[in-house]
């Protein structure tokens, strides 16, 4: 068992604030996404902007505590779009991570500057929980991190296949502090 593991099956998710130094992880939040445009023609735009202004607060309470925050932006192509600019000015000086995969970790520097910087718990959201999302929790608690994660914050498709949904939504709940909103995850980011 993993110590991520080990902290919510003996803690309890949501009782208390993880031990380490936490860090807020933001995935794929592109200009031009698939999934955003995906649920812009389904008439889903609404619930887009409620969570991205969700991801925004976070980043900024992030930014205002001192707190690491990392985008993730997928590079599968040359002219990969470019992360979304609210999101950097809510994020301020955000670590960037390119990727060519659904996970972060692999092939990047990013598990290295984590741990440089003392963080042991990750704040993840963004762009799509089914996919990308999902492979970054994973990456993240077999390399021994906390995650922690709002179904305020996770955009996912709702065409998305239905067992995958519920293997996916099942893992959340049994690996990560799943349950908890944007507004507890705030307390994650009070300066010290």
């Amino acid at each position: 068992m993993t110590n991520a593991l080990a902290y919510c099956t003996t803690r309890g998710a949501g009782k208390n604030p993880p031990p380490q130094k936490v860090a807020m992880v933001i995935v794929d939040m592109q200009t031009d996404s698939e999934l955003r445009r995906s649920f812009e023609r389904t008439g889903h735009g609404r619930q887009i902007n409620e969570k991205f202004g969700n991801i925004c607060r976070l980043a900024s309470a992030a930014k205002e505590s001192g707190s690491m925050v990392v985008l993730t932006r997928r590079v599968n192509k040359e002219d990969a779009p470019e992360i979304d600019s609210n999101l950097v000015a809510a994020a301020g000086t955000p670590v960037i991570v390119e990727k060519t995969g659904l996970g972060a970790f692999s092939g990047t520097s990013l598990e290295e500057t984590l741990r440089k910087n003392g963080v042991g718990a990750l704040v993840i959201a963004g762009f799509d929980k089914y996919k990308c999302v999902l492979a970054i929790a994973k990456e993240a608690l077999e390399r021994g991190f906390v995650v922690l994660t709002s179904e305020d914050t996770l955009i996912g498709s709702r065409f998305t296949d239905q067992i995958s949904k519920k293997i996916t939504d099942g893992f959340f709940m049994a690996n990560t502090l799943a349950h908890e909103n944007v507004d507890a995850l705030l307390k994650y980011f009070k300066k010290p």
